[in-house]
């Protein structure tokens, strides 16, 4: 009997690698690198935020912006989110995820002067 996949199944891989690595680059700002191999790609829950391909380097930029270091943080935040909540799992080092956390934490509770 064929199964339906719940609510609760990874639509990524489950080899213990992120289906989506999101990093900060040097020269192109917040990008994205998508395993390759998946099932069904994540690569459309980035585009539909403006994440642009770019096919020579396949890698995915985050949306250039005039406030480039705030945008990227908040880029990175909502792919993340739309990534986990497509059932995708994303990974970020350690210095952009605390950044992340900190401004999430400042979106939650605004200081009031």
């Amino acid at each position: 009997m064929p199964t339906t996949p719940g609510s609760n199944d990874i639509v990524g891989s489950n080899d213990g690698e992120p289906d989506v690595a999101i990093d900060p680059h040097p020269k192109l700002g917040m990008v994205a690198a998508v395993t390759s191999g998946l099932p069904t790609g994540p690569a459309p829950l980035l585009t539909r935020t403006s994440w642009k391909h770019m096919p020579a380097l396949d890698l995915y930029q985050a949306p250039v912006t005039d406030r480039p270091e705030d945008d990227n943080l908040a880029a990175a935040a909502r792919a993340t989110a739309r990534l986990q909540r497509g059932r995708y799992t994303a990974a970020v080092q350690p210095d952009l995820a605390a950044a992340l956390a900190r401004s999430s934490a400042t979106a939650a509770h605004p200081q009031h002067p």
